[in-house]
């Protein structure tokens, strides 16, 4: 989830769900969040993570957010 902040701050909030392999068995489902600060360039539709300065490219037409290879989409 992409919430706005003071000014051009922007709040991301990043949640996952996996399944730990161990020993070549699938563990049970944990789960994983974080909170993302990044700053928005509207300019260049661009956000600048602030801790580790990745920076990722928000497509607004269709709602996702990349980083990477990686695609991040909208969860209702």
């Amino acid at each position: 989830m992409v919430e706005v902040g003071d000014g051009n701050l922007v709040l991301i909030h990043r949640r996952t769900g996996f399944n730990r392999v161990v020993d070549g068995k699938l563990g049970k489902r944990e789960y994983e969040k974080e909170e993302w600060k990044a700053i928005w360039y509207r300019d260049q539709g661009i956000l600048k993570e602030l801790r580790k300065g990745r920076l990722l490219y928000l497509d607004q037409d269709s709602a996702r957010l990349m980083l990477g290879k990686r695609v991040y989409g909208k969860v209702n």
